[in-house]
């Protein structure tokens, strides 16, 4: 599946949010259409694929090492970081706008 993670990390960028580092995965076409029904919040937490979080983030007392991204943990946590949600939010519109406007411009040529 060498193609499927090349295409999958094409699709990929890191921002800073809050002073940690945030890996996202822009949606597909298809990923978007089924995200309308939902928030702005729900697409951008899916869109996430990675951090640079430690357990002393994620937990009072958590050991201060890095921890490994879990979709679950992820879920939870940020429902309970509402001063991440428009940035993520953001961030992740931003992703989808470079990328459809590098469409139309390709589309142009």
């Amino acid at each position: 599946m060498p193609a499927l993670d090349k295409r999958l990390k094409a699709r990929e960028a890191v921002v800073e949010l809050h002073g940690h580092r945030y890996t996202l995965r822009r949606p597909t076409a298809r990923q978007r259409i089924e995200a309308a029904g939902g928030t702005r919040l729900d697409l951008a937490r899916a869109c996430v694929v990675g951090w640079d979080l430690t357990g002393l983030d994620l937990l009072p007392g958590g050991d201060p090492t890095p921890a490994a991204f879990d979709r679950e943990l992820w879920d939870d946590w940020l429902d309970d970081a509402p001063d991440l949600w428009l940035p993520l939010i953001d961030a992740v519109e931003d992703l989808i706008a470079r990328h459809d406007a590098a469409l139309e411009a390709a589309a142009k040529n």
